[in-house]
């Protein structure tokens, strides 16, 4: 089936790190997707679900949950995308919140050596009873390569 390109992928890391005081600290993070890719059309689809842990300090951190991606190749030079997540975020196993991350792109690539890029972005964290205050984050960036 030369139409439709499938794959999978994932990813594993693992940090510690030690502050100028000696506390060390340990990173974990996983992340495993599924993508689906309709070569003439050249749309393709990407779910996944993502995990980080962390301790610092003892307190023991923990974010994950799902996300998905959505993207439009246009005459080989075009790249539209739209990405969102949904988090779950535990500090000592107990629910501090959730957090929603969009992000649209658009990338141009006239020539193999030039690149241009924009992309906008809307962070949400939702927080519950014990950590009250919710925050909203925009971020703009355009980049040339």
């Amino acid at each position: 089936d030369s139409l439709v390109r499938k794959s999978i992928t994932s990813t594993l890391s693992w940090q510690q790190a030690n502050d100028n005081k000696g506390v060390s600290s340990q990173f974990y993070s996983a992340i495993a997707g599924y993508t689906m890719s309709w070569i003439p059309s050249k749309w393709a689809l990407t779910a996944s679900v993502m995990s980080t842990y962390n301790t610092i300090n003892d307190v023991k951190n923990q974010l994950f949950g799902p996300g998905m991606t959505l993207s439009k190749g246009i005459a080989k030079i075009w790249r539209f995308s739209y990405n969102f997540t949904y988090a779950t975020n535990l500090v000592d196993g107990t629910s501090t919140g959730h957090t929603l991350n969009n992000r649209l792109s658009c990338q141009y690539k006239p020539s193999t050596h030039h690149t241009f890029s924009a992309d906008a972005g809307w962070l949400y964290r939702k927080q519950n009873k014990i950590v009250v205050t919710n925050a909203s984050e925009y971020r703009f960036n355009i980049v040339y390569g």
